[in-house]
């Protein structure tokens, strides 16, 4: 976009954890923007920056005179509180300006004012890195945001690392929705829910006759995602095996279905994720090292945020407006000390843990039960202990037990666990389950009727 330089857009909110998150919102679109509070918005200011766009969040009756009065040539978008029964996340075009009832779509609202500034300014063919979801003004952030820019143009493969809860399923989205593949396919494959019998089916597909029960041909991931990108999740849990075979994918760009004597053009880009330190993996021979350098032509690293806690208040904000939308609920107004606790959370779960715990004060209405479990987690409680040690649970299921009472709990959990992803794979037909699993069909039933299935 040719956007003149100096020509910001200026935002101005009643709160500034909310003008921050309508800030990290514009700032998506690539655009210079200018944060002011509302008593400072008047029409010197007006005239001094002379702004491609005002947006401006007041009370309906309390609108500033001096937006009404800026320059006709000067398009703006109000942000007012609903106020009447069905308004929320209302928008009505008007002749002086576009108005959006909160809590607002964010989607919606980046999309106005990207309209508003094409008809200020030349676009051209250049696409706004429009992702409502990577909120935040961090300088951490930004970076994210100019790497995914750089790196969405080109078609090389992108490793993703970061902790669990950081958004790395989002950032692999972004980068596609802003690629030359953004009106194909997008498709993830979570390596860690999908056991390891069940994955080169999942992503290959097979062929009729291939094995007992394929009763059809089946597409693959990699045939469904033509002409698209394939993320996959949580990728240092595919086994050697299958680490050959996506290899091989990668350096021929063809793959053979089950069953099948033909290959098959792989059109796809890969973007894949991990949370673990794949280099150690690769040390200790457990992940090859030929596909690790594969994965990573780019590699995106997401921070936590603990790191950015500044994003915490626009996040906040953001999940306030999603959830109150969602529930057909008025937006939430946080009180001070629960911010504050917000604030000095340390958040293991990360923006997960945030949105979560946003998620449950616009359902209930309360903070209290959202507080309490906050509270627990900084004293060193059963949140921390649950969030830091996963394990646990398992370690006292054990204790005192003896070694074939924990092999029999062990294979109890990982065959249910099969029967489970079998059942899901075959979208609940027992037979066919059955036949993937190859055991008896009266022998399925009674597993599915022990396990509670």
């Amino acid at each position: 976009m040719d956007i003149p330089r100096g020509k910001p857009i200026l935002i101005c909110a009643q709160q500034r954890a909310y003008g921050l998150y309508l800030n990290s919102l514009v700032r998506q679109l690539g655009v210079e923007t200018q944060l002011v509070r509302g008593q400072d918005l008047d029409r010197d200011l007006l005239e001094r920056t002379g702004p491609l766009l005002t947006v401006v969040e007041a009370p309906r009756d309390e609108i500033p005179a001096v937006f009404r009065s800026r320059r006709r040539e000067t398009p703006g978008v109000l942000l007012v509180a609903e106020c009447e029964d069905g308004a929320a996340g209302r928008i009505e075009k008007r002749a002086d300006c576009t108005v959006f009832f909160k809590p607002i779509h964010p989607e919606k609202f980046t999309r106005c004012v990207w309209e508003l500034l094409s008809n200020r300014v030349d676009t051209g063919s250049v696409r706004p890195l429009c992702e409502p979801y990577l909120i935040g003004n961090s300088p951490a952030m930004e970076e994210v945001r100019r790497t995914i820019a750089k790196i969405s143009a080109t078609d090389l493969t992108v490793l993703i690392g970061g902790e669990t809860g950081t958004g790395k399923g989002l950032v692999a989205l972004a980068i596609h929705n802003n690629s030359p593949r953004r009106s194909g396919p997008f498709l993830e494959v979570n390596c860690a829910n999908i056991p390891s019998s069940l994955l080169e089916s999942e992503l290959f597909g097979y062929k009729k006759g291939a094995f007992t029960g394929a009763w059809g041909d089946k597409p693959g991931k990699f045939d469904l995602a033509d002409s698209g990108t394939l993320f996959l999740d949580e990728i240092s849990e595919m086994v050697q095996a299958m680490q050959a075979k996506l290899l091989q994918v990668l350096q021929d760009g063809e793959y053979s279905p089950i069953g099948s004597v033909e290959n098959k053009t792989a059109n796809v880009r890969i973007i894949s994720a991990t949370n673990a330190a794949l280099e150690q993996l690769v040390e200790q021979g457990r992940f090859r090292n030929d596909l690790y350098y594969r994965l990573k032509v780019i590699t995106l690293h997401l921070p936590p945020l603990r790191a950015r806690k500044e994003d915490i208040g626009p996040l906040r904000e953001h999940f306030l407006e999603k959830y109150a939308l969602l529930y057909d609920k008025k937006p939430h107004a946080l009180s001070k000390d629960f911010c504050s606790m917000l604030e000095e959370h340390d958040w293991p779960g990360n923006v997960r843990e945030l949105e979560n715990v946003i998620k449950s004060v616009v359902a209930l209405g309360s903070e209290s039960l959202a507080l309490e479990g906050l509270q627990r987690t900084r004293i060193g409680g059963p949140a921390r202990e649950k969030e830091e040690d996963p394990a646990l649970e398992f370690r006292r299921s054990i204790r005192h037990r003896s070694l074939r009472e924990i092999s029999q709990q062990v294979a109890e959990r990982a065959e249910r666990k099969a029967i489970e992803e079998a059942l899901a794979h075959t979208q609940g037909n027992k037979k066919a389950a059955a036949r993937l699993l190859q055991v008896s069909y009266k022998g399925l039933l009674g597993k599915i009727k022990a396990y509670g299935l």
